[in-house]
């Protein structure tokens, strides 16, 4: 399921974005790219913000305030340090709630003492290590403590994730998972996986799908590919049919930056 995020957030980044820098990442539990493909955009964005602010500075909990989770932080020096999850208030505050509610996320309310405006702590909800359940948002129980992490570039939550549709993220991170998550630069996947899920030769199933349809799985693969996100090699068979796609991410290999491609303004932090 896909919605659609307000033009404002729909405006790619200044400029060209030059691809991933290494090793610059923020660990993001394995058992979140199993119910990523059923989420919608505003669980995706929500989610990935509060795991760069936590998981991404070494930390299990962190006070967020609602501007910054809808214009990013900049510090007072100026340093733009993201722009925010690319939603507008209202689907914002659902998806806080239904996050909450469904166990995902854990909330611990707070006032800051100086100006009365509520800044709530934020943690993914982790739980022990029992049997998992990835049935959807409302079945899934909460996050292991003891689960492996992939590791996804820190550029997709403090550059791109406003940018993203649901369609153009749950492609990516697919990606992200094939590849940083089992230690290789590149993948080739055939449309069948993504779109139906990877099996073992027995039948066992080993991944989920992406969870978009062939047309958003069209759309994605080309805006991403247009915006030097992700790199693409087409593989012909000697007939001419089409076989697998290697994908694998637009990475740098200089020390160039992207802070450039981030806009200026936003939320002070002390």
């Amino acid at each position: 399921m896909t919605e659609r995020t307000p033009e404002r957030h729909r405006q790619r980044v200044a400029a060209p974005f030059p691809g991933f820098r290494r090793p610059t990442y923020t660990q993001v539990p394995d058992e979140f790219f199993d119910i990523a493909p059923g989420l919608l955009e505003r669980h995706l964005k929500i989610m990935l913000y509060v795991m760069r602010r936590t998981f991404g500075f070494k930390k299990t909990a962190d006070r967020i305030s609602i501007s910054q989770f809808l214009d990013g932080i900049t510090t007072r020096d100026g340093r733009r340090l993201d722009r925010g999850c690319g939603l507008s208030k209202k689907p914002l505050l659902e998806g806080l709630k239904e996050l909450e509610t469904a166990g995902l996320l854990t909330v611990v309310r707070t006032t800051n003492r100086h100006d009365g405006h509520a800044v709530n702590e934020y943690e993914l909800h982790l739980r022990p290590d029992e049997p998992i359940r990835t049935d959807g948002l409302h079945d899934f129980g909460g996050f292991r403590k003891q689960v492996k992490y992939v590791q996804v570039p820190d550029e997709l939550f403090d550059v791109l994730l406003p940018d993203l549709s649901a369609g153009e993220l749950k492609l990516l991170l697919f990606i992200i998972r094939q590849t940083q998550g089992f230690g290789r630069e590149s993948v080739a996947l055939p449309r069948r996986e993504i779109l139906e899920g990877i099996y073992a030769s027995d039948g066992k199933p080993l991944a989920q799908g992406a969870g978009i349809g062939e047309r958003h799985l069209k759309e994605a693969k080309k805006r991403l590919r247009a915006s030097n996100i992700i790199e693409t090699e087409e593989r012909r068979s000697p007939d001419g049919r089409g076989e697998a796609t290697v994908y694998r991410l637009k990475v740098l290999r200089s020390e160039q930056g992207v802070a450039e491609n981030a806009p200026r303004g936003g939320q002070e932090v002390a």
